[in-house]
């Protein structure tokens, strides 16, 4: 659960001190007898553990506590059901005689045994970390192991009924293969569900880059047209002014260069350079564009190597991701307020710094200390913080989060080492 979820108390002896809980809530449920809610019991415990060990949403704190209840609960079905027919004992006489620790314990191998399994064949740490950031999707799965949960619940009370034969052990061997073939069919659907919604996401930001850099060629064309133009009558203007100048007319040849530089000033286009690296000055100039229609304010300077530490693709994913959010902020901002969107990057002793500064309204929805988007399309939207995140910590840079809601300002700060250094951790300012 650590590869998935950011520890809150991350010292080792918390851990120990929560499956030391989770024990103890086990024997209070054995000795007290509590048979029917005790599966309830310990879920309860489980939900206290992962909001105190981890900082996870709701939906994620109910997926992983029913997780862990279901895994052990349906495994025990499992070997329970084997060992009555086996012996040709009723469910209830197997639990209630000297296999039930032996039960338990075969139980709780099954259930790492089928863990690592999925882990490694289906549901991999780095492909798991698309669902349980899919709220939509991870809801899916949480609500079909609580029914599951609860089904076999309701299935696990037959074994205090006296019923002749063998049937109930089949009845209740054949639920929980059921219900453990069922999960590994929905983890299967809604991770490709999840892993597919990404790489549409990431999609929608290559096409608009792609628009983005088109309208930066054109305004480039223009730029260049208008120039030769300017060119062309600039050779035969200064023709004009050597003529002047040559036969002592002074006073018209300074008229002459006054023209020429209205000519300039009016029909030369403007081509503002906001960074010496062609892929950001076309995502800053549109940017730039973005914020003239809506009235934001925008500044940009950035001085980076030649060479950046970033592959193309990774450098359009994390400044559209960031520069659409800080867009977005201001855009969210009354159209009185002072709306301001300032960038600034350099390259300070072997890192790559970049620093953005935007106006927001002063509302922030955070969840577990985490940002988390206020847009109805949860599919879409939210993730783009934690798009950047990933990106930066796998080449070895981290980033600083600085929401200041007294002055309403939102600072992102990136730290990109120029020579990679991989696992390098995120920060959150808080």
């Amino acid at each position: 659960m650590d590869e998935l979820f950011d520890r809150i108390r991350p010292h080792s002896l918390w851990g120990w001190a929560a499956s030391l809980f989770s024990l103890l809530i086990y024997i209070l449920i054995t000795i007290m007898g509590f048979h029917r809610v005790g599966l309830l019991i310990m879920m309860a415990g489980m939900l206290v553990i992962t909001r105190f060990l981890y900082r996870m949403s709701r939906i994620q704190m109910i997926y992983a506590s029913s997780l862990y209840v279901f895994a052990v609960f349906s495994s025990r079905g499992i070997i329970a059901s084997i060992f009555s027919l086996a012996q040709h004992k009723s469910i209830g006489q197997v639990l209630t005689e000297r296999y039930y620790y032996l039960i338990l314990f075969l139980a709780v191998i099954l259930s790492i045994v089928i863990n690592w399994t999925l882990r490694f064949k289906l549901a991999p740490d780095d492909l798991s970390k698309h669902l349980v950031n899919n709220p939509s999707q991870l809801l899916i799965v949480a609500i079909f192991l609580l029914t599951q949960i609860f089904y076999l619940l309701l299935i696990n009370n037959g074994r205090f009924l006296t019923m002749p034969g063998s049937w109930f052990s089949v009845l209740y061997l054949a639920s929980c293969l059921i219900s453990k073939a069922g999960f590994v069919f929905i983890i299967y659907h809604t991770l490709k569900v999840s892993i597919l919604l990404q790489y549409e996401h990431q999609t929608l930001l290559l096409q608009e880059q792609l628009n983005r850099q088109i309208n930066h060629y054109r305004a480039y064309q223009d730029f260049t047209k208008s120039f030769r133009v300017f060119r062309h009558d600039f050779i035969q203007m200064m023709s004009g002014v050597k003529s002047l100048l040559q036969g002592g007319e002074q006073e018209k040849a300074v008229r002459l260069m006054d023209e020429i530089y209205d000519t300039m000033r009016n029909n030369v286009r403007i081509h503002n350079m906001y960074a010496n690296h062609m892929l950001l000055d076309a995502i800053l100039q549109d940017t730039a564009n973005i914020c003239k229609n809506k009235e934001i304010e925008f500044t940009a300077t950035l001085h980076l190597p030649d060479q950046l530490p970033l592959g193309d693709l990774e450098t359009i994913r994390i400044f559209t991701n960031l520069l659409a959010n800080s867009v977005e902020a201001c855009t969210n901002m009354e159209p009185s307020a002072q709306r301001f969107l300032r960038i600034n990057g350099a390259s300070i002793n072997g890192w790559m710094y970049v620093e953005i500064v935007n106006s927001f309204n002063g509302l922030l929805k955070q969840v577990k200390g985490k940002l988390a988007t206020t847009k109805s399309n949860k599919d879409f939207h939210g993730v783009g913080l934690s798009i950047v995140e990933e990106i930066v910590q796998s080449i070895g840079g981290f980033i600083l989060i600085d929401p200041n809601v007294d002055k309403k300002m939102f600072i992102v700060k990136l730290h990109i080492p120029l020579d990679i250094v991989p696992n390098y951790p995120c920060k959150q300012k808080h």
